[in-house]
C-alpha cells in the first residue's frame, strides 16, 4: 500500500507541476503580448503627436523667438515674448497631458537640444540637454 500511495503521490505531484509549468509560460506570452500592445500604441500616440503641425509650428515660434532674443535660455522661458507665445500655443499641449494618465510632461525641444517648453514648468525647463544640467541623464541620452 506504502509503495502504491508513494507511486500515486509522484505521479500526481509530476502532473501538477507540469500543469503549473504550462500555466506559468501561457500567463507570461499573455503578458507580454499586453506589455508590447501597450508600448505599440504608446508609440503611435508618440508619432501622432510629435507629427502635429500646430506642435511643430509652436516650436519653430519658440526655437526663432530664443535665438531673437538674445537670451540667455533661462531667462528666456521666463520672458513676456516666451510668455507670449505660450499663451496662445499651450493649450493643445496641456490638453493631451490632462487626457492622458500615464502622460506626466510634455516637452519641445529644438534640435540644439534647448528645452523651450514643458507643460509642468519643472527645473529642467531652459536647460539645454546636451550641455546644460541635465546632459547626464536618461532624458537627455533619450533626446541624443
Amino acid at each position: 500500500m506504502a509503495v502504491v500511495s508513494w507511486i500515486g503521490y509522484h505521479q500526481a505531484s509530476g502532473i501538477l507541476i507540469e500543469g503549473a509549468k504550462e500555466r506559468l509560460k501561457w500567463d507570461a506570452i499573455y503578458k507580454q503580448r499586453f506589455i508590447n500592445n501597450w508600448f505599440d500604441y504608446r508609440f503611435m500616440d508618440l508619432r501622432t503627436h510629435s507629427s502635429n503641425p500646430h506642435n511643430w509650428e509652436f516650436l519653430k515660434l519658440l526655437a526663432s523667438g530664443y535665438r531673437g532674443s538674445e537670451l540667455s535660455l533661462d531667462a528666456y522661458v521666463g520672458s513676456d515674448d516666451w510668455l507670449a507665445l505660450i499663451e496662445g500655443n499651450q493649450d493643445e499641449l496641456l490638453s493631451v497631458a490632462r487626457n492622458y494618465d500615464y502622460i506626466s510632461n510634455l516637452f519641445l525641444i529644438d534640435t540644439e537640444g534647448n528645452l523651450l517648453f514643458s507643460t509642468t514648468r519643472n527645473d529642467d525647463l531652459g536647460t539645454n540637454l546636451i550641455s546644460g544640467d541635465y546632459s547626464d541623464t536618461q532624458f537627455a541620452a533619450a533626446y541624443r
